[in-house]
């Protein structure tokens, strides 16, 4: 299914006035230069053909921020999936791992990150600079923004479902409403 026929599809799922535009319309170009002309089909005081163009220009966007988040998505898991896959090899092949290798393993797949420790740079971010010298190996998790984005995501709309129960009296709902908005934003912890 094309770009095109996903676009006209999730249209008339949504707009009762689509079909009727998408009758009376010409569609001309490709995905990145079409547009529709012709019909005497009005909407809302425009053209037919003007409602289309926008609507596709807007569903285009939409759909490249959704493909966009999705590759970030399986970019960052797949370090995760490769790391638990070289963990899972060591257990299944009867071995075992000590801190140090499998510090090894998720450097090598891209979870950590290695910098050299300085005492200006990193004494405020590791747990005990004490035990470190300038010169040393310090390493830090990477972080999963794509992956932590979705799973907030996830957890408001589960806040959310909750804030719709009857059960709850309208002042808990509306506390759901916002924690699930707080969610969103980061700040579940």
């Amino acid at each position: 299914m094309s770009s095109r026929e996903q676009f006209e599809a999730w249209l008339s799922s949504e707009y009762q006035w689509a079909n009727d535009a998408l009758n009376e319309a010409h569609f001309h170009g490709d995905d990145a230069t079409c547009y529709y002309t012709g019909g005497d089909f009005i909407y809302d005081g425009r053209s037919c053909s003007d409602a289309l163009f926008w609507a596709w220009r807007g569903w285009q966007e939409s759909h490249q921020q959704g493909e966009a988040k999705c590759a970030a998505l399986a970019a960052e898991n797949t370090g995760l999936n490769s790391f638990v896959d070289a963990l899972l090899s060591i257990a299944w092949h009867g071995g075992s791992a000590d801190g140090a290798e499998i510090q090894e393993i998720a450097l090598k797949h891209g979870l950590l990150r290695q910098e050299v420790y300085s005492a200006d740079e990193h004494e405020n971010q590791v747990d005990d600079p004490g035990n470190f010298e300038d010169g040393d190996p310090v390493y830090f998790r990477v972080e999963t923004p794509a992956t932590d984005a979705f799973l907030a995501e996830v957890r408001a709309q589960g806040v959310e479902a909750a804030a719709q129960s009857e059960q709850f009296s309208m002042w808990v709902q509306q506390g759901l409403r916002s924690f699930a908005i707080g969610l969103r934003q980061g700040d579940w912890q």
